[in-house]
């Protein structure tokens, strides 16, 4: 059974090639949002995958990259 954690941001690493993408307007909206109200960012955590040994981000890349900009330190993943 997979279970919920923190882990230091620094930790993770970006889907190579993730086709998703957001505009800046957006961006600095997100970041704004997880600014203003961290439990946004704790209800959707990150989804990873360690299966080659490495943390990657297979969901929330753009909630990453902004927490990162804000200045979070760690995240709850899955």
């Amino acid at each position: 059974m997979q279970t919920m954690t923190y882990r230091p941001l620094a930790d993770l690493h970006e889907l190579e090639g993730n086709p998703r993408t957001i505009r800046d307007d957006q961006f600095e909206i997100l970041c704004q949002s997880i600014q203003e109200n961290p439990a946004y960012f704790e209800a959707r955590p990150l989804i990873l995958s360690n299966r080659t040994g490495i943390l990657v981000i297979l969901a929330g890349n753009q909630r990453y990259k902004a927490a990162q900009k804000i200045g979070l330190e760690k995240s709850l993943l899955f």
